[in-house]
């Protein structure tokens, strides 16, 4: 994999500009910095699409996200979401960035023109299996505007992962028709678990989430991009039991909450569907304001 060297640090914060940068922890070989002026936790590592290739070529599976019994699960989220649009925009075209196989567009029904972004070219496939060429295998940057722009745009899971935030959703704007609607799930580092747990906050897994937003910081980030925030939400999901120590394992698989979940994914009650919501999760809607180069 490609080595990082301090040369490679961002020497301000990439979203206020702010110099006084802390190094809070170092996590799986990186630096995970702070910046006191907006309170934007990041690794401090520049990364670009190349560097990151490497991690991203032989990816563990993620063996609960991807169970099929874990797709009704998935479902709860999108669906709480789906309504949410629905209160401001009833139907219209639609691009869900990292749109996996396209579970989140099979929910909105035949009244949207749907389209999905992603990136990995096996989900990508998937996708277009049911969407044909409305799907596009690779970057955000590189998705081809044709024909009207879009009246929604969802990114779940996906700003966090971001070699660049602000560019990227630079890019979401030139994409949205004017007052566009986006729509963002990221992890919350402001959640009380997160203070609490510090370094071992089951989001801070880099380099796959470069980005530990909150409210102010994704607000910052979007009002940089040409957004103005409408609403911020903290929606909870449904996991299976055996989601929990496999998050909390966070990809390692020799410490005691894996071979917790190794136990609880042989039996039926590893299976049980539980209810979470510890404001963990950030979903927050935003306007596009104004034009952006």
């Amino acid at each position: 994999m490609t080595s990082v060297t301090t040369q490679n640090w961002y020497p301000a914060c990439p979203i206020c500009d702010g110099k006084s940068l802390s190094n809070l922890y170092v996590v799986d070989g990186f630096n995970i910095a702070n910046c006191p002026q907006c309170t934007l936790v990041f690794v401090r590592e520049r990364m670009t699409e190349e560097t990151l290739q490497p991690y991203y070529d032989n990816p563990d599976q993620d063996v609960v996200y991807d169970d099929p019994g874990n797709a009704a699960n998935l479902e709860y989220f999108y669906n709480r979401l789906k309504q949410v649009i629905s209160k401001s925009v009833e139907r219209g075209k639609i691009l869900d960035v990292g749109c996996n196989q396209g579970q989140f567009l099979d929910l909105l029904g035949d009244h949207w023109e749907r389209y999905g972004n992603e990136l990995s070219p096996h989900a990508a496939q998937m996708a277009k299996q049911k969407y044909g060429n409305h799907i596009f295998q690779g970057t955000l940057a590189n998705f081809p505007l044709t024909g009207e722009r879009f009246d929604v745009i969802t990114m779940m899971d996906v700003l966090d992962h971001s070699p660049d935030p602000i560019q990227e959703l630079k890019r979401v704007n030139q994409l949205l028709k004017p007052n566009g609607l986006v729509a963002i799930k990221v992890h919350n580092i402001s959640c009380l678990w997160a203070q609490v747990v510090k370094d071992r906050f089951y989001a801070i897994i880099p380099p796959f989430h470069l980005w530990y937003f909150n409210r102010a910081t994704l607000t910052r980030t979007l009002a940089r991009s040409g957004f103005k925030v409408k609403s911020v939400m903290f929606i909870g999901n449904v996991l299976q039991l055996k989601t929990i120590p496999y998050r909390l394992s966070r990809g390692k698989t020799n410490n005691l909450y894996h071979s917790l979940f190794k136990l609880l994914e042989k039996t039926p009650l590893g299976r049980i569907p539980i209810y979470k919501n510890l404001h963990d999760l950030i979903t927050i809607i935003a306007i596009k304001e104004s034009e952006v180069e």
